[in-house]
């Protein structure tokens, strides 16, 4: 069920920075659906025709978030900041358990996955050196990827265009190639 709910969610996802990059809108949500299922479906046929399907479509998917996010950091550090208007004087809105645990699901989430490399640590050649050393890398280039991104984003859009975002990537890009 894990596994299975992971994949929905980036599916969703996927399927809602796309709608924004190609038509401009938020998507319908039937729209999300749909087009989250097709591309799960696609997947699952890629890895149904073997495993050097699979890992190709996992190599190509991997090397265009990591090119995409890049690309991202770029227009950040080329394009101006966001303005950032000062908050009115009020009352500071208090934080309950229901908003912290939602905010931090997806930071959760982002970082997860490392611990799926023991699942195939049998079939690694040297194990015992190789798998530790991937973790690692891995855990590092998400930690790198993560933090870069988000200050990206929040350099294109500041606190409040992040917080609005329907689909942060698209709208960040959009900031600066309408």
């Amino acid at each position: 069920a894990i596994q299975a709910g992971a994949v929905a969610i980036i599916g969703i996802i996927c399927a809602e920075n796309l709608a924004v990059a190609i038509q401009g809108t938020a998507p319908e949500p039937l729209w999300n659906l749909i087009i989250g299922a097709v591309l799960t479906a696609g997947l699952v046929v890629a890895n149904v025709l073997g495993v050097r399907a699979g890992a190709t479509v996992q190599n190509v998917t991997v090397v265009a978030k990591l090119a995409t996010l890049a690309a991202i950091c770029g227009l950040a550090a080329w394009a101006p900041p966001a303005e950032i208007q000062a908050p009115p004087a009020a009352e500071p809105a208090t934080l309950g358990f229901a908003a912290l645990f939602a905010g931090v699901t997806i930071t959760l989430f982002s970082y997860g996955g490392w611990q799926q490399a023991l699942w195939i640590g049998g079939e690694v050649v040297d194990a015992r050196r190789n798998v530790p050393r991937a973790i690692l890398f891995g855990v590092l280039a998400v930690v790198v990827v993560y933090l870069g991104s988000n200050w990206a984003y929040f350099d294109l859009l500041g606190f409040d265009g992040v917080r609005e975002a329907k689909a942060l990537a698209a709208d960040a890009v959009g900031r600066v190639l309408p």
